[in-house]
């Protein structure tokens, strides 16, 4: 089956999306929307995972408002909010190999925000908005990137 296209009336606007197993970086991402929505109070998430949320995310998960959560669903689900995502945001500390979900974030054209390390280098290479994960103070520099991403024109990314 084709993919179905994207067109700007279905995107919600400053709509992030996390679609990978908890362990690859969600804490980072929780961390990050709940400093965000402080300054972008209509950022939303919606969030897909694999195994069971730890009680930190739990916990940081009950801080963010406007927020859509889903366990294991068909492929269908995570093609449509795809569809309606505006930005794919990824601070994975994890060493891709190859990462499915940076190549199914390319499909629908969102913007791609990421940590520039291992395989996503190269999977992703210049073609979004690359975080480097060795930043003083991560959190502060990935809120202070995404702030000024979502108030310039996305499409210079």
């Amino acid at each position: 089956s084709s993919i179905p296209e994207r067109n700007d009336e279905a995107i919600i606007k400053n709509r992030f999306i996390y679609c990978s197993d908890p362990s690859r970086g969600l804490d980072l991402f929780l961390d990050c929307i709940i400093e965000l929505q402080k300054k972008v109070p209509d950022c939303s998430v919606v969030i897909f995972r694999s195994s069971e949320f730890t009680e930190s995310m739990i916990n940081k998960l009950e801080l963010i408002h406007d927020k859509i959560i889903y366990d294991k669903v068909i492929h269908d689900k995570i093609i449509e909010e795809f569809i309606r995502s505006d930005i794919w945001f990824y601070p994975c500390s994890f060493k891709e190999s190859y990462c499915n979900c940076a190549a199914e974030a390319q499909l629908f054209n969102t913007v791609w925000v990421y940590n520039n390390i291992a395989a996503l280098e190269t999977t992703i290479g210049n073609r979004g908005l690359a975080l480097n994960p060795n930043e003083k103070n991560y959190k502060e520099y990935c809120v202070n990137n995404l702030v000024k991403l979502l108030n310039d024109n996305k499409q210079s990314i």
